[in-house]
């Protein structure tokens, strides 16, 4: 809903600026000299040859190569066998997001043609509904990758909003538990059914009671914390960072680490690896091969599992949101409209509604699933490796 006002090209980011069709036309001319001095006058095509290829390949079918910039058409075309990405002097004049500046300057001084208000207005119908982060520690290739630097995402901010909400929540319980009164109020009363079930139904069963303490700490802040993460994607605009692969893999990783921790400080290093070695009641050598291919296939197992954590909890997260885009998109388009009776429009828009709403529970019913289950698989995992089996 969000609807940015921009008046001039002055008003635009340095990386939408260098997605726009004039401004690459005039880095071409602005790089081509450049390419001369770097690679010689002799393989680098003309300038108005190079520009017209140039303009062919970002055209293709498909729009597969569409706003790509100067450089990724050498680099991926084909058609330039001279270039050498790894020239330096190349890559330093590639890189230099002061040609921007340069850009806005040229255009401000009527050297280069200044943006239309139609391609202004175009611009903003495509930028409209996005809120841009400011970058001060990055520079954007474009509205999802990074080009340089540590660039902000979404999913950052997200992150950080669950973190800090689980801090001062959790600050605020403790601080209440440890008065040793009766609890009261909702929020009180819900801390702790939650974690007293996550301790007394997860973890002591699988870790066991003389143990099971110690990993509490981890295994509510994960349970927490990967719920929040879940549930922030139920919200308008904001998305769930479960979703993202790098945001499972991490947790899996975190789970993986404090497991091998776990294991190597109760059991000791060999003994934590004699774990996955099992005892067999042969001689020794028809016990050796087998237990070679066990021991193999059981540490083969121990990595997948942990890589299957973090795809578990991506593919629910993930699944939830394609069938609520899958209902809306084919069951009901608005491009439809003006061929559809005022009938057929009414029941059409209420079906989508009520089985949108329904997916929805079921998809919150599936938030709380999924960090009940990579609570309860990291419970099991350091149980499995703290005790000898």
């Amino acid at each position: 809903m969000y609807r940015p006002s921009y008046k001039s090209i002055d008003d635009f980011p340095e990386w939408w600026v260098r997605l726009d069709d004039g401004y690459q036309a005039w880095e071409v001319h602005e790089l081509h000299p450049v390419l001369v001095s770097a690679f010689g006058a002799d393989v680098v095509p003309a300038k108005g040859d190079l520009l017209e290829k140039y303009e062919h390949w970002k055209h293709a079918p498909g729009h597969v190569n569409h706003a790509k910039p100067l450089d990724r058409y050498l680099r991926e075309s084909g058609e330039q066998e001279w270039f050498k990405a790894e020239n330096k002097e190349w890559q330093l004049a590639a890189s230099d997001v002061g040609l921007v500046a340069k850009y806005k300057k040229a255009v401000a001084d009527q050297e280069v043609k200044e943006w239309s208000a139609a391609k202004i207005a175009g611009y903003e119908k495509a930028l409209q509904g996005k809120i841009l982060i400011p970058q001060p520690f990055g520079v954007l290739k474009n509205l999802y990758e990074p080009a340089s630097g540590f660039c902000i995402s979404k999913f950052m901010i997200i992150i950080f909003m669950v973190a800090s909400l689980l801090s001062v929540g959790f600050v605020m319980l403790a601080k209440k538990m440890t008065s040793g009164r009766l609890p009261k109020g909702w929020l009180w009363n819900m801390g702790e059914v939650f974690l007293l079930y996550l301790r007394d139904e997860v973890a002591r069963p699988t870790i066991g009671n003389k143990d099971a303490d110690r990993f509490m700490p981890l295994l509510w802040t994960i349970f927490f914390f990967v719920l929040g993460c879940n549930v922030f994607g139920m919200l308008p605009f904001m998305g769930a960072p479960s979703s993202s692969f790098s945001f499972a893999l991490t947790l899996a990783a975190v789970v993986f680490v404090t497991v091998v921790g776990a294991g190597i400080r109760a059991l000791g290093t060999v003994g934590f690896v004699g774990n996955f070695i099992p005892s067999i009641d042969l001689p020794i050598y028809a016990a050796l091969p087998i237990q070679g291919m066990i021991f193999a296939i059981e540490l083969l197992g121990f990595f997948i599992k942990h890589g299957v954590l973090a795809v578990r909890l991506l593919a629910n997260m993930v699944a939830g949101h394609l069938v609520l885009f899958g209902l809306m998109s084919i069951a009901f388009s608005p491009e439809n409209a003006p061929t559809m009776s005022s009938f057929t429009w009414s029941f059409t828009g209420l079906l989508i509604i009520v089985g949108c709403t329904l997916f929805s529970v079921l998809e919150l019913f599936v938030a709380f699933l999924q960090a009940y289950i990579f609570t309860f698989l990291t419970s099991l995992f350091i149980g499995m490796s703290i005790h000898k089996h």
